[in-house]
């Protein structure tokens, strides 16, 4: 099969399958918990759906993520 083929072929093979998305959550907003200082409600939000949108209420992080370093 030439590469033009087996982009048809693959095509086809796909065609009425849905899309497979993994979800994409976004805070939005961060409200402190009055019943504890270490306790926080976050607002997320899908990035796929904006109307899709969930609340979590943990222990709040301060701390940041490692990051690699820039060189250059």
């Amino acid at each position: 099969m030439n590469p033009d083929e087996v982009i048809s072929a693959v095509a086809a093979a796909l065609e009425g399958c849905p899309p497979v998305v993994a979800d994409s959550w976004r805070v939005v907003q961060v409200d402190p918990l009055p019943e504890g200082d270490d306790m926080e409600r976050r607002l997320l939000v899908d990035l796929h759906d904006a109307t899709r949108q969930q609340v979590e209420v943990r222990k709040r992080t301060t701390g940041k993520w490692p990051r690699k370093p820039v060189t250059g």
